[in-house]
């Protein structure tokens, strides 16, 4: 009986242990999953709505609508910008764009005056042409002298010079249009 009485005692002692163990192996393996479910760090930053805000131009700050850390609302004003170096940007646009339209402008009018030289420089070519034409006929028939001769020579040549001379400059003054118009088209 004796050991009958020991098994006994054995037997509550045991089962509050065994119960006691087994609330503490559901416990930690319940506070295991819920630990492991969360993510744990010793360098966090919590998440928040905290915004940086710049602006897209450069420019110093005229007026601030709201302090640092205060709530701000979609679409209020936050800031203004001094706009005086905006405005001179601008100006100096406009006098850009004004400056490539008078230079287009310019070129045409170059252009329409070197289309009229070439026509006077082809009509004082072609007259030279006929009087050096005609001085060679004259100094066969020996009217003219060989000195009268050589000068409507260098005058025919002198004029062909000049038509040549005024046609490469009108080939100039259309490459001139060109340019203007393509600054103008950038502006």
């Amino acid at each position: 009986m004796a050991n009958e009485v020991t098994n006994g005692r054995q037997w509550k002692v045991f089962i509050p242990l065994t119960i006691v163990i087994i609330l503490v192996a559901v416990a930690s393996w319940y506070w295991y999953v819920d630990y492991t479910s969360y993510i744990s760090t010793d360098d966090a930053h919590i998440e928040s709505d905290n915004v940086q805000i710049s602006s897209k131009i450069l420019g110093r700050i005229a007026r601030i609508y709201h302090a640092e850390g205060d709530t701000v609302k979609m679409n209020s004003l936050v800031a203004e910008l001094d706009s005086t170096d905006l405005i001179a940007q601008k100006l100096q646009i406009e006098a850009l764009v004004d400056q490539s339209n008078a230079q287009l402008e310019q070129a045409k009018a170059k252009l329409k005056f070197d289309n009229e030289s070439l026509k006077v420089y082809e009509v004082s070519n072609e007259k030279a042409r006929e009087d050096f034409e005609r001085a060679k006929v004259q100094l066969a028939g020996d009217v003219i002298t060989r000195e009268q001769f050589d000068h409507m020579k260098k005058a025919f040549e002198t004029t062909a010079a000049q038509l040549n001379s005024a046609k490469s400059q009108l080939t100039v003054s259309r490459a001139q249009i060109e340019s203007a118009t393509s600054a103008v088209n950038l502006s």
